[in-house]
């Protein structure tokens, strides 16, 4: 998603904020149930999580389709 390294991903936020043009610098949950609760807790938030740790994902988070398609579709575009 985003062709950064970590540090080049930092230094571009730093600049960002920085500039001004954003306040903070998003953050990195280290797994993905706490990025879940990230999401819970910041209005606004997103995260991108494979899903198959988080029970019941699909009722409690809005899952987004790319280009139309779901995760488990042929043509879904994002792998990891």
């Amino acid at each position: 998603m985003v062709k950064l390294d970590q540090r080049g991903f930092t230094l571009h936020w730093r600049n960002l904020v920085f500039r001004g043009d954003v306040t903070d610098q998003p953050i990195s949950p280290p797994d993905e149930r706490r990025a879940v609760q990230s999401v819970f807790a910041e209005r606004g938030a997103i995260a991108i999580v494979e899903g198959s740790a988080i029970r019941n994902l699909d009722r409690v988070a809005k899952i987004l389709t790319v280009n139309g398609h779901i995760r488990d579709d042929a043509d879904y575009p994002l792998r990891w």
